[in-house]
């Protein structure tokens, strides 16, 4: 892999890196012991997972992901960022520390 051939990238991004990170979050929060003992963390998992999966469908179903020519670098490092972001993000809350995870979540959404 060239590392500025972007077919390398995009099948890293979209093809390993977004599942891995959903596959990782899913599996942690099937853990239904953590909607007994804080709810409040199980409802913030919630909402990031969900917005994860809206993004990574927004990519597929208005960006056409699959197709390759549509991708420049930026945007894929920028995917591949909010990606890594995103499961920072709900590995944060997962440990009760609230601190990075705000720090977070204004860089996505700024």
């Amino acid at each position: 892999m060239h590392l500025r051939d972007t077919s390398g990238w995009h099948q890293l991004t979209y093809g390993l890196i977004y599942p891995a990170v959903l596959g990782s979050m899913l599996y942690d929060v099937l853990h239904l012991s953590t909607l007994m003992r804080d709810p409040e963390v199980f409802i913030g998992k919630l909402c990031i997972i969900i917005f994860y999966c809206l993004d990574y469908l927004h990519l597929h179903i208005d960006y056409d992901s699959d197709n390759e020519r549509n991708r420049n670098p930026c945007a894929i490092a920028s995917d591949m960022g909010i990606a890594l972001l995103l499961g920072i993000a709900y590995w944060d809350l997962s440990q009760n520390s609230s601190r990075l995870l705000l720090w977070i979540l204004l860089l996505v959404f700024s």
